[in-house]
């Protein structure tokens, strides 16, 4: 296990490079939440800042509970022959459009069709470990199936979709969309 208190050169771009990655959140009202993010959605801002585009999904775990709590881990494994896998550690926040920070995060993090918002994470520690127990596994594409599913809706379905499914989280919380 290695320790550092924020993101080097090496460690980001291990990061960026890896095609799949897990994002853990929890708050004293809820279950514990961990969700699998693809697509091109992920960067590192500095040695101490990440995001993601957090696109529309079924559910909007992540932000009911980072808007209680604010603790994140985001993991990252690598499942090509070299073995490897990185933890972020951090305070996360949701940045809704027309917010502070909304125009900045959409110039410099990569988002598809659907987008909802971002997550922002200030990072206070990196821990690597070696990865040995996780299968090598050869990576094929990225699924079209969100991306393609927003596009058909449009923004006003999507809008509509969100207003439905993406208000109160699976324990009931609700979240503020702004």
């Amino acid at each position: 296990m290695k320790r550092q208190a924020s993101i080097d050169d090496e460690t980001r771009m291990f990061l960026e490079a890896q095609p799949i990655y897990f994002v853990g959140t929890a708050c004293a009202e809820s279950r514990i939440s961990v969700s699998p993010k693809g697509i091109d959605s992920f960067r590192v801002l500095s040695p101490n800042r990440v995001a993601y585009a957090d696109l529309t999904g079924s559910t909007n775990e992540a932000a009911a509970q980072l808007q209680r709590d604010g603790r994140i881990t985001l993991l990252f494994c690598s499942f090509t022959r070299t073995a490897g896998i990185v933890r972020l550690y951090g305070q996360g926040k949701v940045v809704l459009p027309g917010h502070d920070g909304w125009g900045e995060l959409h110039a410099r993090v990569p988002s598809a069709t659907g987008l909802r918002h971002f997550i922002d994470i200030a990072v206070d520690e990196v821990i690597h470990n070696c990865g040995y127990g996780v299968p090598e596994m050869e990576f094929v594409r990225t699924r079209p199936s969100l991306v393609a599913w927003a596009e058909g809706k449009g923004e006003e379905g999507l809008e509509a979709y969100r207003a439905e499914n993406n208000r109160v989280s699976i324990d009931g919380l609700p979240i503020d969309r702004g």
